[in-house]
């Protein structure tokens, strides 16, 4: 029998009092408990309400567009303050939308009310444990945050398939009287002993709350159980765990970490040799590049509350003379064909860096030599007379000392070969310039380090677009610079479109000139698709001769949110729709670069092997092996999961650590990112969490998969939805198959327009695809859907409705 409970101000009753201690607890078996109040709305039908109480777990949200839901516990304490909980339940996120949104908290405090509704942010600026599944740009979700005074002081993050589980998941939230909060989910810690800065005892309310918006996901909890104690006399503090004795190199890094009880608030002092390391009043202290003369130093904390303090035993700081002589990292050319930079193994010293008797090139004079500043202190950049384009020069150094207390010099005879700057094909450079407010170009082309030709960021990119140097939406206020040269295989008129967010111009030169470049097209508003000509965001047809060099630039500037630009190209009197046209590709651009600037690293995971199956809970440890091209470094490997970044080494070893997956297949592949800017994949690997599993892909949005459609614009009823339904005079297309207007996540296939052939404008369209499969399973199928639609859509395998996103069951208007 299903129950349901309407909204409504419950009075307390289910909760136990002690004079120290309370708690809650409710199965939601029993449609008369008492003690919290819902606080929601009403489902698509306008009569059913949520939150509800039904088949023994409650409801938040429904997998349906637009809800907010909270439970609120009563006041516990009766408005006396506590000073620690804890909170146990059962969270089911999921089945929801193809990108299931958005998510659940968890809060405590005092601005909490009985009528406090929220989202996956949390209420006030309390204590909030935040389960957000929704990435708005940033790679800031799908994570596990905790937020305390209104800021995130720790996060976690997670695939969607381990937050999105469609099952009911342990959750457990413990607060210690010291101020220390953990979190566990699916019976592992996902943040331990996390300190709330400044924390003390309060009264409040606890919240439990969900949110759906444009698209949705179940949001349910089940088994609640919250227990507190009341802030009792203050109990000074002990110290449960001492720091650790370390031993590091010299110019290392390092932590020490103390784990303590008591009551909050506390304070931390951190002392070296009986004396106040300086700004050192958080529980944990970290040093950066300790000096030899650490060596033996005597590390402690002190921690007082009102009630008294306590000294940590001494742990020895061990500190490792460096004896290693700096070697060469990298040395670079420039485009400029004036300078030349190096980059050290380890810091050097200022002084011997910059004396010019300690370097030669042959055929080449120095003028300067300039190390960086800190952190950057291992970077020299030497000025010289005019280098030829694309020669090999040798430089020698000597004498030059490292910034250890021994002073480690150079190898004798230490030289380093490199290439000057070249025309190199296969992609453009670009150049972001920061800190440049508003949305029109023009603020760009005023800016001082414009006008000086002072990027802060520069990179290479192998097609004409931002998109893969800017790999999120998390810089704002720049102005951007993508430039080279075009060089067309075939003579033709060309016609250029651009499209960006916020604006953006595109010139182009009758020569290998840019000081004659022209601007053919322009973007003044934000965010349109390629448009077909007679808008100002396409050219004019442009004239240009196979193997002729024409510089090219396009100028775009951001004033916050997203941030791209993209520029393609056609030739008449090609007439396929701009929407579909991919960027122009590498193979017809260049720019002046070091010769492997566009040759992509190696890279392939190698660890666990292809296939492994590991126990449910246990820790997956991914490690991939990175070679970049002559002359470059590695920057960085991002490791992804449905494209999703979840995990990042800077570092060789390049590996990351995985725990808490769900149970089932996990594909994975490794990014490499070296330092021109330019990436490679690595292939992927399937590991199989709690038991083997085989995938099978019957799909792809892709330029193979084909698809019939139908765009009548009239109601096929559900015979269409049979498998001997006869679909042969539908017409057929590879995906996306669309009529856009705004830039899409894919590329336009398919273009088709939004009205039948009646000219009357079609809501609702129809699309099939026939797969075999040709396997018996032993336990269930899983299916994994990604579409890309607007605005909702209805899955149907073999007549059964499997997935159902914006669209109700209602009778739909076609």
């Amino acid at each position: 029998m299903q129950r349901s409970r309407l909204l409504s101000a419950m009075t307390l009753a289910a909760s136990i009092l002690t004079a120290s201690a309370a708690s809650f607890t409710s199965d939601f078996n029993n449609p008369a408990q008492t003690g919290f109040t819902l606080n929601g709305g009403t489902r698509p039908n306008g009569v059913n309400p949520y939150p509800v109480i039904e088949n023994g777990h409650l409801v938040l949200t429904y997998n349906e567009n637009g809800q907010q839901g909270s439970f609120v516990l009563d006041d516990l304490d009766g408005g006396s303050a506590i000073e620690s909980f804890t909170a146990a339940f059962k969270l089911q996120i999921g089945p929801g939308s193809g990108n299931a949104a958005d998510g659940f908290s968890f809060s405590f405090g005092p601005e909490i009310t009985s009528t406090t509704n929220t989202g996956e942010e949390g209420a006030g600026n309390f204590i909030n444990v935040c389960f957000d599944i929704y990435d708005n740009g940033g790679n800031e979700a799908p994570a596990i945050d905790i937020k305390f005074g209104g800021a995130v002081i720790a996060h976690a993050a997670f695939t969607k398939a381990d937050l999105v589980t469609s099952n009911l998941e342990d959750v457990k939230i413990e607060l210690t009287r010291a101020g220390v909060l953990s979190v566990l989910f699916k019976g592992q810690y996902i943040h331990k002993n996390v300190i709330l800065p400044a924390f003390a005892p309060s009264q409040g309310q606890f919240v439990f709350a969900a949110r759906t918006g444009g698209e949705n996901a179940n949001q349910w909890l089940d088994d609640v159980s919250v227990k507190t104690t009341k802030a009792g006399a203050a109990v000074t503090p002990t110290i449960t765990s001492v720091p650790n004795s370390v031993t590091i190199n010299e110019r290392g890094n390092t932590s020490f970490s103390v784990e303590f009880d008591g009551t909050a608030p506390m304070k931390f002092r951190w002392l070296k040799n009986g004396s106040e390391i300086t700004g050192a009043t958080g529980a944990s202290l970290s040093l950066t590049r300790v000096p030899f003369s650490d060596n033996n130093a005597k590390i402690q904390c002190e921690i007082s509350n009102a009630s008294g303090k306590v000294t940590s035993q001494e742990a020895i700081l061990t500190v490792t003379a460096d004896t290693l002589k700096p070697t060469f990292a990298q040395v670079e050319g420039s485009g400029d064909f004036t300078h030349v930079r190096l980059a050290f193994s380890e810091p050097v010293d200022k002084a011997s860096s910059e004396k010019l008797a300690n370097y030669t090139i042959e055929g080449l004079s120095i003028s300067a030599a300039v190390r960086s500043d800190a952190p950057n202190d291992h970077v020299v950049v030497l000025t010289t007379a005019k280098q030829a384009e694309g020669k090999e020069y040798t430089l020698t150094v000597k004498d030059i000392a490292d910034t250890a207390t021994g002073a480690n010099l150079v190898a004798t005879g230490t030289q380093a070969k490199f290439t000057s700057f070249a025309l190199v094909g296969g992609g453009l450079k670009i150049e972001l310039f920061l800190d440049i407010t508003g949305s029109a170009v023009q603020g760009l082309l005023d800016a001082e380090k414009y006008i000086n030709n002072q990027p802060d960021k520069t990179g290479y990119v192998t097609q004409f677009s931002s998109r893969d140097f800017l790999t999120d939406s998390l810089t704002d206020n720049y102005g951007g610079r993508l430039s080279g040269w075009i060089v067309p295989a075939v003579t033709g008129q060309y016609e250029f479109f651009i499209r960006s967010d916020d604006s953006s111009q595109l010139w182009l030169s009758t020569d290998d000139k840019p000081l004659n470049a022209q601007m053919i097209a322009e973007e003044i508003g934000c965010c349109g698709p390629f448009e077909e000509p007679g808008a100002p965001e396409t050219s004019a047809p442009q004239d240009l001769v196979a193997g002729k060099k024409y510089a090219i630039y396009a100028l775009w500037k951001d004033g916050g949110g997203g941030d791209y630009c993209d520029v393609t190209w056609r030739k008449l009197p090609d007439a396929t729709s701009p929407r579909s046209l991919a960027y122009i590709p590498g193979s017809v651009l260049a720019t002046y670069a070091q010769p492997t600037t566009f040759v992509s690293p190696t890279i392939a995971i190698t660890s666990p092997a292809d296939g492994a199956t590991f126990e449910t809970n246990a820790l997956v440890n991914l490690t991939a092996l990175v070679t970049p091209a002559s002359g470059k470094a590695i920057l960085r490997v991002d490791f992804l999961e449905l494209g999703k970044v979840i995990g990042s080494a800077t570092s060789s070893p390049f590996s990351i650590s995985l725990s808490g997956l769900s149970e089932g297949p996990h594909k994975f592949i490794a990014r490499a990112v070296d330092s021109s800017g330019i990436s490679a994949d690595s292939g992927a690997i399937t590991v199989n969490v709690g038991k083997q599993s085989l995938e099978v892909v019957l799909s792809q949005i892709d330029d193979q998969t084909v698809w019939k459609y139908n765009r009548a614009g009239v109601d096929l009823g559900t015979v269409w939805r049979d498998m001997g339904f006869d679909d042969s005079t539908w017409p057929s297309g590879k995906m996306l198959i669309a009529d856009e207007t705004t830039t899409t996540v894919e590329p336009i296939r398919t273009p088709i327009t939004r009205f039948n052939d009646a000219s009357e404008y079609v809501k609702t369209f129809y699309f099939r695809r026939k797969v075999n499969f040709g396997f018996v399973p032993d336990a269930g199928v899983k299916l994994q859907l990604r579409h890309a639609v607007d605005d909702g859509v209805v899955v149907y395998v073999n007549g059964k409705e499997v997935h159902r996103l914006g669209i109700t069951a209602d009778p739909v208007e076609h």
